[in-house]
């Protein structure tokens, strides 16, 4: 999203001209890639069993409440994939600007 808010389209317009659509398809597939080689998959079930040992179905009340023992919400869990994403998110827009 954070791509799109710089790059993306300012109106409506066929997406093969749009050279605001193409810079954000270009970042975003390179922010999947990098995404992707630090964490092994850009799915947050494969990431949590990565993370955690195991993935947890978290509509499950027992899954949830060990997903919370695990440390899921602590700073080595969730939050770091999502301040991850959102670092190299910074990282590739600062770079393309300049």
């Amino acid at each position: 999203m954070a791509v799109s808010l710089v790059y993306g389209r300012d109106r409506l317009e066929e997406s093969t001209v749009s050279s605001g659509y193409l810079k954000t398809m270009e970042l975003s597939i390179r922010l999947y890639e990098e995404f992707r080689e630090e964490f092994g998959s850009v799915k947050c079930h494969d990431i949590r069993k990565k993370l955690f040992g195991r993935s947890s179905n978290l509509r499950v009340e027992e899954d949830r409440r060990r997903f919370v023992e695990v440390g899921a919400y602590g700073p080595l869990g969730c939050p770091q994939v999502v301040r991850k994403a959102t670092m190299l998110a910074a990282k590739i827009i600062l770079e393309s600007i300049h």
